[in-house]
């Protein structure tokens, strides 16, 4: 038996589309810990200050995430739901565009939770 080769989605494009959703994830995750580390507190007293180890941390961590993997997330998506498009293969594009949204969600939601963080 043949395969209708538009129904069959190729493997380069859904393994970009899942890389996407993992990347994307991760941005998410370095979202959610800069906003934890702007949400901490910040002062001068001894115990304040063992906090602020802790809160430099958590956003050294979250910037690396959300700020180097999100954007790559994104384009990751872009690039993928680019290639099913120019071959036709519409079947799981809803993979790199999901991908693609939450990637650029969560390097702008990066941004903006740094602006607390004073």
């Amino acid at each position: 038996m043949v395969e209708n080769s538009v129904n069959k989605v190729p493997k380069g494009p859904k393994v970009l589309g899942v890389l996407s959703m993992v990347f994307s994830g991760l941005g998410i995750i370095g979202m959610v810990m800069i906003m934890i580390a702007a949400a901490l507190p910040s002062g001068r007293s001894v115990q304040i200050e063992s906090v602020e180890a802790t809160k430099l941390i958590v956003f050294f961590l979250g910037a690396c995430l959300g700020y180097m993997l999100a954007p790559v997330g994104g384009l990751l998506g872009i690039i993928s739901m680019i290639i099913m498009l120019v071959k036709r293969s519409r079947k799981i594009l809803w993979l790199p565009i999901t991908g693609a949204a939450i990637g650029m969600f969560a390097f702008v939601g990066s941004i903006i939770a740094t602006a607390g963080i004073g």
